[in-house]
C-alpha cells in the first residue's frame, strides 16, 4: 500500500530516514504545495545489451 506524499520541507528534515526506506524497496512521493512532483525509488542499474 502506498503512503501519502511527503512535503518537500518535511522530506529535507527526514532525508536519511527516507533514503533508508528507499533502500528497503519503498517508493516515496514528494509533494510541493500538496501536489506530487517527484518520486524517490530504489536505484536499478541499466540493463546492458
Amino acid at each position: 500500500m502506498d503512503s501519502a506524499p511527503i512535503n518537500i520541507q518535511a522530506a529535507k528534515a527526514q532525508f536519511s530516514r527516507l533514503i533508508a526506506e528507499v533502500t528497503e524497496g519503498k517508493e516515496i512521493v514528494l509533494a510541493k504545495a500538496g501536489k506530487p512532483v517527484a518520486k524517490l525509488v530504489p536505484y536499478s542499474p541499466p540493463l546492458t545489451p
